[in-house]
Formats: structure tokens, C-alpha cells, sequence
């Protein structure tokens, strides 16, 4: 628990999440940016101009340490196996913003349906109801991106 308010010399913390403490091993010493498999997006899209197959080096210092940023914020790659355990499912929807980006190459099981940007829809009562209605996956799509404006939220079979 972090003291409130937060003190900086209590370490670093995880951009716009001030409950998240850092340690120096945990930030990526030279993380490469990629573009995502199936979504076709960067993998750490950012404004720094760092392209896919080039390395990010760490700015700042502590505890503000950083690699790039996004949307005017400050973003810390952080080193990770990935933290979603292996899951058995004949569908998932993680529905939160840029998740198709974010956590498509964790799952490799079932239907999982992503949403392909920031996100302000709250969808998951129609998903749920399409689920129990038996719906298939074109047409839980086709709900989901009813009243978007476009292409939102998309799907992949494993």
C-alpha cells in the first residue's frame, strides 16, 4: 500500500497508475517495438518516432524513468511473461481499450474478441446476451460494432 499522499523516494511507479511500484529490474532494459501478429497494429505505438524492429531506450530518471510516449502520456514497458495463465474457453472478450493490440499473442484457445482502439463503449452486456443467444462469432461482431461507427471490435479463432 502506497502512502498517501505518495512520496517519490518510495520508488518508481507505472505511469498514471500511482498504486503501481516499480523496481529497476522490473522497466525493459531495450524492449523492441513490433507490430502485433493478426491485428496488424504496432505493438508500442508512440509519438517518438521509434518504428517496428528498433529498440527503445530508457528516458528520464527515477522514479520517472520511461521509454516512449503515447497520447502525451509517459509509457514504461515493463519485463512480463505475460500475466494471463493458460485458460480453456469457447469464448472471451476482453473489451477494455487497444486489447487486441495489447493481449491477442497471450490467448491460444477458443474465439477471443478485442476491440482495436481506445474504447468508451460498454459492451459487455451485448456480448453476454449474444453468447447466451447463441449467436456466432460474425454476428457477436456485427453487435458489438452496431452503433460504433466502424470496424471496433473484432475477433480470432485459436
Amino acid at each position: 500500500m502506497l502512502p498517501d499522499p505518495y512520496d517519490p523516494a518510495d520508488g518508481p511507479t507505472g505511469q498514471g497508475h500511482p498504486g503501481l511500484q516499480l523496481q529497476a529490474n522490473d522497466i525493459a532494459q531495450a524492449p523492441s517495438n513490433y507490430v502485433v501478429p493478426v491485428v496488424g497494429q504496432q505493438r508500442f505505438g508512440n509519438s517518438d518516432g521509434v518504428p517496428p524492429g528498433e529498440t527503445f531506450s530508457i528516458k528520464g530518471t527515477p522514479p520517472d524513468q520511461y521509454h516512449y510516449h503515447r497520447d502525451g502520456n509517459k509509457e514504461t514497458i515493463v519485463n512480463s511473461t505475460g500475466d494471463c495463465p493458460p485458460l480453456k474457453y469457447k469464448y472471451f472478450a476482453h473489451l477494455g481499450c487497444n486489447t487486441g493490440r495489447d493481449f491477442i499473442e497471450t490467448f491460444n484457445s477458443g474465439t477471443f474478441f478485442y476491440s482495436l482502439g481506445n474504447t468508451s463503449f460498454w459492451k459487455t452486456k451485448t456480448f453476454v446476451e449474444c453468447v447466451v443467444e447463441g449467436k456466432s462469432p460474425e454476428e457477436i461482431k456485427a453487435a458489438l460494432n452496431a452503433d460504433t461507427g466502424g470496424l471496433f471490435f473484432d475477433f480470432k479463432k485459436f
